[in-house]
């Protein structure tokens, strides 16, 4: 190499296989569209955990409860 400090970013991503796409050809970061990074963490395990955790905290704290009200 030639002692450059720098990484590989990609951008312009219309989705979810391009940023996949882009990691396998060794993009080091990315810039996507909101819409896209949606697609990409979207997972039905983690909205139910989500779901559960938040039905959980209302039953035992109340809505409009935070942790900072604690």
């Amino acid at each position: 190499m030639d002692g450059y400090d720098c990484k590989i970013i990609a951008a312009s991503f219309k989705g979810v296989q391009q940023v996949r796409d882009s990691f396998n050809y060794g993009a080091q970061a990315i810039t996507a569209p909101v819409e896209v990074l949606k697609a990409i963490f979207k997972n039905p395990n983690i909205e139910k955990a989500v779901d559960d955790f938040n039905s959980d905290w209302y039953a035992m704290y109340g809505e409009g409860t935070g942790i900072c009200d604690l």
